[in-house]
């Protein structure tokens, strides 16, 4: 390389304005000279980017001719900052800058307001560079030679590629990379990390890694509409869904859908169902009813779900009597858990008439001491209280709990006449056959009085979701994903029990319940 310093450049032009600079240029001819031969003009492509790299040299095409007739392929590349801003229609920056800014003076006094002049700050990196490359084919569908017709810069070359979109491009090795992590629900800021340590010379940036997730999803969708590829990949999955839509603007008013597998598993374990709605999961606002089971191993399961356009009787019971239809006559919950939700209690008494309810323990728990707690002047006080009604609520004997219901009327309503108001009138009083435990004991519910199962797939899914205005696309891939996890600790679960024995059941009494079971299995088998 010949080095050669000039002793001023001028190196833009900026409405009208020249800028000039010292520096040393450089010749880069024999960095690109050579006598090889390529196979296809994409071959030839990488060598140049791979021999500019290591000089932080960004060489983009300029022009290509893919021939015609007689007439041979050729190429044209040069360096990124080659070439002159062109103005548009013949018009330089700064007079359309100064017919806006007359523009928005004239709007102003007409409507006599003063508003701030937003101009978008935008500029060039073209100064001429007069690097160029040509790529030709030696013979008609032959290999590729390559020739230097300037191999000077006359600029100073790049201090980091990043930043730089060319030279930031992913390569189809990286893109598939970054698609592989972003179907697994990775954060780009993770994606990014790993990409870097993967491919060390990666010069992209994180809006790289955003327009390659973009375009994947376009390429997905395939020009079809957000509901019309949802409704396909519930289709490929074999999922069961129906909806129901507005007759008047033709939008989903309700969706319904389960999961293969979740139908199997409701079908072999339908004693006790838990149900919930939460909120803050898209963009609609629409709430997410999630109806969840228990696993004979003590694990919950999504058993199906539904948007709903609001939490009337009538979307409840739309919801419920598809749920109904998943499940045979012999197969019907013993039990199902909700939270104080006066029209799905009414619609749960309709579809499911021989089946009982209770409310969850929990959330009225929760409700008591949002409401009481502030009429306790000091905690101890509270704590005093608050035991007194989880008493009330675990009593066994309906005569043990009329006593101690006496007694936390005489203790806390002269002094906390709100509070215990509150507690008797808004829970006890309409709700004790369904929150009591002298009754909810009457009712197999195997261990299960609240709905923190299905509370736990709330949470899950917002972790997942990590903000409140996805699409019902990009929602239901994060739901999808968490079945698949909660399926499989499901079947791990089932083999451990059936593959462990707990060292307190290895005695004599339960040698011919260990033999029976072994016996089934292996019929199973």
């Amino acid at each position: 390389m010949e080095d050669e310093e000039l002793p001023s450049i001028k190196t833009a032009s900026n409405n009208g304005v020249s800028m000039e600079c010292t520096y040393i240029v450089r010749d880069y001819t024999d960095i690109f000279t050579t006598t090889a031969l390529f196979e296809s003009r994409d071959e030839l492509i990488k060598w140049v980017s791979d021999a500019a790299k290591p000089h932080r040299m960004v060489v983009v095409i300029k022009r290509s001719d893919n021939g015609f007739g007689k007439k041979k392929a050729r190429l044209l590349l040069g360096c990124e900052r080659g070439g002159e801003y062109r103005e548009v229609n013949g018009r330089s920056l700064k007079s359309n800058v100064d017919e806006t800014d007359d523009m928005c003076d004239l709007t102003n006094e007409l409507d006599g307001i003063k508003k701030s002049k937003e101009i978008r700050d935008t500029g060039t990196k073209k100064c001429g560079c007069e690097f160029l490359l040509r790529g030709r084919q030696v013979e008609f569908m032959g290999d590729w030679a390559l020739e230097v017709i300037c191999g000077v810069h006359n600029h100073p070359l790049a201090q980091y590629l990043e930043g730089h979109s060319y030279a930031g491009c992913l390569t189809k090795e990286e893109e598939e990379y970054v698609i592989d992590m972003s179907t697994t629900n990775i954060a780009p800021k993770i994606i990014m990390k790993q990409l870097k340590m993967k491919f060390k010379e990666n010069s992209s940036i994180m809006k790289n890694i955003y327009n390659a997730r973009t375009k994947h999803r376009v390429v997905e969708r395939a020009g079809r509409s957000q509901i019309q590829y949802l409704m396909g990949k519930l289709k490929d999955h074999r999922y069961f869904y129906l909806h129901r839509r507005c007759e008047k603007t033709d939008t989903i008013r309700d969706l319904f859908f389960a999961h293969p597998k979740s139908i199997d598993l409701v079908r072999a374990f339908p004693k006790v169902l838990l149900m919930d709605c939460t909120y803050k999961t898209n963009r609609y606002r629409m709430p997410l009813l999630e109806i969840s089971g228990m696993t004979p191993t003590n694990l919950t399961f999504c058993v199906a779900c539904a948007f709903m356009n609001a939490e009337r009787e009538d979307n409840y019971t739309w919801a419920l009597s598809m749920l109904r239809s998943l499940m045979v006559d012999l197969c019907l919950p013993n039990l199902i858990i909700t939270y104080i939700e006066l029209a799905l209690m009414r619609v749960v008494e309709s579809i499911f008439p021989t089946t009982s309810h209770i409310l969850c323990r929990w959330y009225i728990n929760r409700n008591i001491m949002a409401i009481c707690k502030k009429y306790f002047p000091t905690k101890e006080y509270w704590n005093n209280f608050y035991s007194s009604w989880c008493d009330i609520n675990k009593v066994d004997e309906e005569s043990r709990f009329n006593e101690l219901l006496r007694r936390f009327i005489e203790d806390y309503s002269n002094k906390y006449p709100n509070a215990v108001k509150y507690a008797v009138k808004n829970w006890i009083d309409p709700y004790k056959e369904k929150l009591v435990s002298c009754w909810t004991n009457n009712i197999l519910h195997y261990g299960n009085t609240t709905r923190n199962g299905v509370e736990g797939h709330h949470s899950a899914l917002k972790r997942q979701l990590k903000t409140s205005i996805c699409d019902f696309e990009t929602c239901w891939t994060q739901m999808h994903t968490l079945y698949q996890a909660s399926h499989t600790m499901v079947k791990a679960s089932f083999e451990k029990s059936i593959n462990v024995v707990q060292h307190k059941f290895k005695s004599n009494l339960f040698k011919e319940l260990r033999v029976l079971r072994s016996a089934m299995w292996s019929r199973d088998k």
